[in-house]
């Protein structure tokens, strides 16, 4: 049996690790035919990740530890050479064995004082037998005179100690190397659910039912990856180990062999034809196995309706790939003609090696989708324009459609405001675009989105989806904004509160929000009571000058008729006024024109002191 104890330092170590997983071609794995069986290849395994052990104590406190590592070179062939380069690995280490020094008779005085006459002296003989590497005494004393004492030993929790160790020094391709883990128990107490797992390295493959436990009984559980390939064994020990008790897990592995495996799809560029259109059927071969393919062709049945080199019924064309070495892929296109409608997902390849599996690949079913665009028919000037947008994967074959995008292209003059989902807007576009990711059969998913109208008119907007199957759908909602006229009246004063003699001046703004221009706009302010009017000034839309006059009563600024004011456009009016009297002030407009029946009146309040 072998050990090893991995003396490198840890950066050496990580140095070399690195260098055999990220330097080392994969050619380099196994070294087959070198007659100098140069070795450029390891299989490393144990430590921390790795070979890991967990355990508990009587009442349940979990506990873990990790093995060391060991490193074992891998070769095509053995012979009784030692390996070039690293004779550490070539022989076996022998087991160091300490010297045992014979121990003479020793005579042991009793701990009381020895000029006591009165206390007898007490004495041992020790009998000594000597072995590799222990010692065992055994001693007596007279059966007359006897002394004894309780010394309580504290117990220490059990403590689980891993070693790595393989059968032999190198892995050979061309045999098997086996791992052993060996474990003991060096606490106090009893280590109960004892589960030791193996990460099964990336270089070796495992040989099967080679997993085994001794002296104790243990349930053996293996993952395995999606080709149900070994990655971890785990050993579960029920226990209990004693304490100083020992035992040992162990399995086998093998190089792991050499052979193809043959992927394949079939595409198409475009990915859809009409009738009499021209374009190719792609096919690609890739090999993803660890081993050349050799040998591999592919037999492709053209359906009717398309068109391949003059044929268009049931025609099988065979392409010779040759050889496709490890990770490497064969690419080969016919061009093709839409003839009369046949389908392209009828097409069916196969694929054939001398030296391996072949395999079979058709055009994957195409998905169908539908986009579903809703919003409203018809608002008033400003409203907002809420917009539903439904994405349906309705197709019957039951295929997926992958990383779909959604735009929603919105139409000129609106304002965007939000977008559901994130949706990312794009002010130089002025679209909106969220990613859908994979539409599975049956998926249905929606997004909304608000905008703002600026004018009057019909807007359409259009919302379209495309994936990576070439699917593109799109979908339009139209919207009409009706324009109304609607005034927006709106009054502050400058100064609040005003001292008496002090001035104060109420401003107001008389906006247009509707979509349609405002006719016979009239404006009466009331002075507020306890003050006097110092001055006034109104401008309409263009800056010109409003005329005004006061009443015969001087309560009243009357405004002269603005004869239109055009959507988005505003009057503005300032009257100053002097405070008379400490009382509370109510300065109040009234507005009127000739589209709204009802007059519009707006106060402002400021207090005087």
């Amino acid at each position: 049996m072998k050990i090893f104890s991995v003396s490198l330092g840890i950066g050496i170590l990580l140095l070399l690790i690195g260098l055999t997983g990220c330097q080392m071609k994969q050619a380099d794995i196994l070294v087959l035919g070198q007659k100098s069986q140069e070795t450029k290849a390891f299989v490393v395994n144990g430590g921390p990740g790795s070979t890991e052990v967990a355990y508990e104590d009587d009442k349940g406190q979990k506990m873990s530890a990790a093995s060391n590592v060991v490193k074992v070179p891998i070769v095509e062939k053995c012979d009784t050479k030692p390996i070039e380069g690293d004779p550490k690995l070539s022989k076996e280490k022998e087991s160091p064995v300490k010297e045992v020094k014979e121990i003479p008779e020793e005579k042991i005085i009793s701990p009381f004082d020895e000029k006591d006459d009165k206390k007898p002296e007490k004495f041992y003989t020790l009998d000594i037998n000597t072995y590799p590497n222990h010692v065992v005494a055994a001693s007596y004393e007279p059966p007359e005179i006897s002394y004894s004492t309780e010394v309580y030993i504290r117990r220490t929790p059990p403590e689980i100690k891993l070693e790595k160790m393989t059968d032999e020094d190198k892995l050979c391709c061309d045999r098997q190397l086996t791992f052993r883990i060996k474990f003991t128990n060096l606490g106090g107490q009893d280590a109960y659910n004892v589960k030791i797992h193996d990460v099964i390295p990336a270089r070796v493959e495992y040989v099967e039912e080679s997993s085994g436990a001794q002296p104790y009984d243990a349930n053996i559980t293996i993952d395995r990856d999606k080709q149900e390939k070994a990655t971890k064994i785990t050993w579960n020990v029920q226990g209990p180990i004693p304490s100083g008790a020992t035992g040992e897990v162990f399995y086998t592995v093998v190089c792991p062999p050499t052979r193809p495996k043959l992927n394949c799809y079939i595409r198409f560029d475009p990915k859809g034809l009409n009738v009499g259109q021209e374009g190719k059927v792609i096919c690609a071969v890739n090999n993803s196995g660890t081993g050349t393919a050799e040998a591999v062709n592919v037999a492709i049945v053209i359906p009717p309706g398309i068109e391949y080199l003059g044929q268009s019924v049931g025609k099988k064309e065979v392409l010779n790939l040759g050889n496709i070495d490890a990770g490497q892929t064969a690419v080969r296109e016919l061009k093709v003609r839409m003839r009369s409608g046949g389908k392209l997902d009828n097409i069916v390849a196969n694929i054939t090696t001398s030296n391996g599996e072949g395999c079979e690949c058709i055009v994957p079913p195409a998905p169908t989708l539908k986009v579903e665009k809703s919003g409203p028919q018809l608002i008033n000037n400003r409203l907002p324009m809420e917009y539903t947008i439904v994405v349906k994967n309705i197709g019957s074959k039951k295929a997926p459609a992958t990383n779909c995008i959604l735009t929603d292209q919105l139409p000129p003059f609106v304002h965007f405001k939000s977008a559901s989902h994130n949706g990312t807007y794009d002010a130089n576009k002025h679209c909106v675009t969220w990613n859908l990711g994979t539409l599975l059969p049956e998926a249905i998913t929606s997004r909304t989105i608000i905008v703002i109208p600026q004018k009057a008119g019909e807007y359409v907007d259009k919302a379209q989806v495309s994936c990576d199957e070439g699917i593109i759908v799109t979908d339009t909602a139209k919207t009409v904004v009706r324009g109304i006229t609607a005034l927006e009246v709106s009054s502050y004063d400058t100064e609040d509160p005003v001292e008496i003699g002090g001035t104060t001046t109420y401003v107001i703004e008389i906006l247009n929000e509707g979509f349609k221009d405002v006719t016979g706009l009239r404006i009466v302010n009331n002075i507020p009571r306890g003050s006097v009017v110092v001055n006034v000034a109104a401008k309409d839309s263009t800056g010109k000058d409003i005329g005004n006059k006061l009443s015969d009563d001087k309560t009243q600024v009357i405004f002269d008729v603005v004869p239109s004011l055009p959507s988005g456009e505003k009057v503005v009016v300032k009257i100053t006024v002097k405070a008379m009297e400490k009382l509370q002030l109510l300065n109040s407009v009234a507005v009127s024109y000739n589209e709204f029946y009802k007059t519009i009146i707006v106060e402002e309040p400021t207090t005087t002191y």
